[in-house]
């Protein structure tokens, strides 16, 4: 709720997310989407938040920690990286990523574990 109060956990957070991602990509195209953790309050409910004693920065509302994260993560990998910000995903498609993140999730742990198995269509071209 403090994204620039903790920039520096934020940075560390991408810098080693992205040192996981860089050693999975030389087997794997990777591509990471952000769904939004902030919370999707109006200036309204924001303002009675604050009122009872539940206190954010202003940046965190305007998803700052996410942009904090991407900005780091992109200067330390190649891999691509997005984040939803505003977007309201309906369920479905949220339903849909989540399955495509967990493929993805089964597919590395097949190559940790022996990668004889895995389809060789899943594989970069140069890593075959």
């Amino acid at each position: 709720m403090e994204p620039i109060k903790y920039s520096n956990n934020i940075n560390q957070a991408a810098n080693n997310l992205a040192g996981i991602i860089n050693q999975k990509s030389k087997v794997l195209e990777i591509c990471i989407l952000i769904v939004p953790y902030e919370m999707q309050v109006s200036l309204l409910a924001s303002k009675k938040y604050k009122e009872i004693g539940i206190t954010f920065e202003d940046e965190f509302l305007n998803f700052e920690t996410q942009k904090i994260f991407i900005s780091q993560f992109r200067k330390s990998s190649k891999s691509e990286i997005h984040y939803l910000g505003k977007i309201f995903l309906s369920q479905r498609l949220v339903h849909i990523m989540f399955i495509i993140v967990m493929i993805k999730l089964i597919l590395i742990t097949l190559i940790e574990l022996d990668i004889k198995y895995l389809p060789k269509k899943f594989l970069k071209e140069n890593y075959v």
